[in-house]
């Protein structure tokens, strides 16, 4: 989950444990009036992409529910929540209409 918290684009939370990482594009969406701002930024570049999200956050709820009581003996599971609530919330973000995604969203 480090990866993932290393990737994190947008305001960062105080619990940041990257200290090299700092606030990054956080006028995502601007130019077509919506906030894009947060997500994972893919492949430690500056692009986010709704596909290979929703893949990596399926599959890291996926082993949420299978493995569950193996974050728990490891006291992960706040990392593990706030994880997956970090892409969903963007995903969400990524879609604020009926007929509209945001499938690529590059820096600013």
């Amino acid at each position: 989950m480090l990866f993932y918290e290393a990737q994190r684009s947008g305001r960062l939370p105080e619990n940041n444990r990257i200290s090299w990482r700092k606030d990054s594009a956080l006028t995502d969406g601007s130019d077509n009036n919506v906030s894009l701002t947060e997500g994972y930024y893919d492949a430690g570049n500056y692009l986010k992409f709704t596909v290979p999200l929703s893949h990596a956050i399926s599959l890291l709820s996926w082993g949420a529910i299978e493995w569950f009581d193996s974050y728990q003996r490891t006291n992960l599971v706040q990392d593990l929540r706030g994880t997956i609530k970090w892409g969903t919330d963007w995903l969400i973000k990524a879609h604020p209409e009926a007929n509209t995604l945001y499938v690529q969203v590059n820096i600013h």
